[in-house]
């Protein structure tokens, strides 16, 4: 809510500000609102777990569809940069989607990420480096988190910092 807030006030500065959620497991399709003129879309991100071959495939076609989502808002919108608001697997769709239209996108790092880091599985681990890489800019909260996101992240060259930013 203190992020919709922000927002509506860049809104209210002639920004144009659209902002996609990570819906509830039960959200399958695109859903759209405004709060106090500030689009709001929603849908769930889910990713492919593993399991049978049937829930696997079935997982991997709503993978596609909910990239197929975040591209029309993308398009439909014309989104000229993509904020992810902190490193979480379900950023991978902006991620990608961005890549191939040629969004730039910003990451926050907020903290939580960027402590349990070294302690996630592998394959976690190297989409995290994808997504922080293909980011135009990656920005923490302060100077400490920096610090340590420098040495969790050896590959990023430039952090920068916004103290107490959103």
């Amino acid at each position: 809510d203190a992020v919709i807030a922000t927002l509506v006030g860049e809104h209210k500065r002639d920004n144009h500000v659209v902002i996609f959620q990570a819906a509830d497991y039960c959200v399958k399709r695109l859903t759209r609102s405004s709060n106090e003129g500030v689009t709001v879309y929603s849908r769930r991100l889910p990713f492919p777990k593993s399991g049978s071959i049937r829930e696997v495939l079935s997982a991997i076609v709503e993978f596609l569809l909910s990239a197929m989502a975040v591209r029309e808002v993308l398009i439909l919108e014309k989104i000229e940069v993509i904020h992810l608001h902190t490193l979480q697997l379900y950023q991978l769709y902006f991620a990608i989607v961005g890549k191939l239209l040629r969004i730039p996108y910003v990451i926050t790092l907020h903290g939580s990420e960027t402590v349990v880091y070294p302690s996630r599985h592998a394959v976690l681990r190297f989409l995290w480096r994808r997504i922080l890489r293909g980011a135009t800019c990656v920005v923490t909260v302060s100077s400490a988190l920096a610090d340590l996101a420098k040495r969790n992240f050896p590959f990023l060259s430039d952090i920068r910092v916004i103290e107490n930013g959103v």
